[in-house]
């Protein structure tokens, strides 16, 4: 892997990062108690592999600008909870 590379996996960690901190930011603003989540060493396992998901996802698409990688980084915990949501369908044969 070359400097490219780990710079993609970089900004797309980044990503990812900035949508958990934007969560949080908007909690501080309200005035609420943060979640029990952000006292959870699971939580923060959990976040920093989806971060690291991010990045591996913007070195998989090779953006041809920064700013993309970031974004992908960001979509991707969307993108896999869409995923994980989905309910499959049942495959029919036809005969």
């Amino acid at each position: 892997m070359n400097d490219t590379d780990w710079k993609l996996i970089a900004l797309g960690i980044f990503g990812s990062a900035c949508v958990e901190l934007l969560y949080a930011f908007k909690i501080y603003q309200s005035g609420r108690a943060f979640p029990k989540r952000y006292r959870l060493t699971g939580f923060w396992c959990v976040r920093c592999l989806l971060a690291v998901t991010g990045g591996v996802f913007a070195w998989l698409y090779r953006p041809e600008n920064d700013i993309l990688a970031v974004h992908i980084g960001a979509s991707t915990p969307l993108l896999i909870a869409a995923f994980a949501e989905r309910i499959p369908s049942e495959t029919r044969i036809s005969g």
